[in-house]
């Protein structure tokens, strides 16, 4: 049986929902959740979240050993920058494990094993591609990844791990054709639900698609998008929704395993009916994202965005030139 560790450090506040992220990880006993962070646990934990207390400074303390470049991690929040060598980072953790990942906490998750079971776990060496879930064999190509200078990449390790701007890194689409080239096997079946952040409704990101009027539900191990089309309701498995720089509110008991997941709270209901679920569905003009974005862009050029977009404008015309050469 494959054993698959997330490694999640966490440092200050988490969310107001993260019971309910902790209840739907906890569901998952064949999946263990390596929770790194200088937060006590509130209540008694199933087996499968491990729950290792310390300090943001140990934790960039440990990065900083392995390299010699001098870090620009000022805050928890840029640790988003690192997660493609947590596997390194975090190795003396990870001993007995066949894969190790990482992911974000506003989530809630369904059941790993509809759509991560041991033959497809077998079958693959790397799984997704975006930075709130992704997975990787347990081996040192996988823990060394991170240090890759392929011309391909927009920007290197020692780039992003230098700014203090986001190059989400550990994101980058061209991973997975530098993994292929290795010899290794990609999983991107996109089997969640990644949700657009400049839409009040739930609209899927980096999918074509017309919202068809969803919300979610989460029923004992299991998590759904329901949608309303052609008069009737259509449920639809998946393995996680993200809800992210969303405000949620929580009105549902935190003790239930059945509610529903809608654009701003979670609730309990009986059922819905496609009348019902039309209206709870509703898009609306969401003030709060345009906001937000006005605030990111000036963050970003802050952070050092101009610069570090020249950096890779320039490092592309070096492949342009080294491929014409060839």
């Amino acid at each position: 049986m494959n054993r698959v560790a997330l490694i999640i450090p966490y440092f200050g506040n988490f969310n107001n929902y993260f019971d309910l992220w902790l209840q739907s990880a906890e569901d998952n006993a064949n999946i263990d959740f390596l929770i790194i962070t200088d937060n006590k646990p509130h209540r008694e934990l199933k087996d499968n979240i491990k729950w290792n207390i310390t300090s943001f400074d140990r934790v960039r303390e440990r990065i900083q050993n392995l390299e010699k470049i001098k870090l620009t991690l000022d805050s928890p929040y840029k640790l988003c920058e690192f997660r493609l060598s947590y596997g390194h980072v975090f190795e003396d953790l990870l001993q007995g494990y066949e894969f190790w990942g990482f992911c974000d906490v506003d989530l809630i998750f369904g059941d790993f094993s509809s759509f991560l079971d041991d033959i497809v776990l077998d079958s693959y060496d790397k799984f997704y591609f975006r930075g709130h879930l992704s997975i990787y064999r347990n081996n040192d190509y996988f823990r060394q990844l991170y240090k890759s200078d392929d011309g391909r990449l927009p920007v290197t390790y020692k780039m992003a791990w230098t700014t203090r701007y986001t190059c989400h890194f550990d994101e980058l689409f061209e991973w997975n054709d530098i993994i292929r080239d290795a010899g290794y096997r990609t999983y991107e079946n996109v089997d969640y639900a990644d949700l657009r952040v400049d839409k009040w409704a739930f609209y899927d990101a980096f999918i074509d698609e017309n919202n068809q009027h969803k919300i979610y539900l989460k029923e004992r191990r299991k998590l759904y998008c329901i949608q309303a089309g052609d008069g009737e309701l259509k449920r639809t498995e998946k393995l996680y929704v993200h809800l992210q720089k969303r405000k949620m509110s929580v009105s549902c008991d935190l003790k239930s395993d059945r509610y529903f997941i809608i654009p701003n709270r979670f609730v309990n209901m009986s059922e819905v009916s496609v009348e019902s679920l039309t209206e709870l569905s509703k898009d609306r003009f969401w003030f709060d994202y345009y906001k937000r974005r006005i605030k990111e862009i000036v963050t970003n050029i802050q952070d050092g965005a101009l610069l570090m977009r020249y950096k890779t404008f320039k490092r592309r015309q070096r492949r342009i030139v080294d491929k014409a050469d060839l």
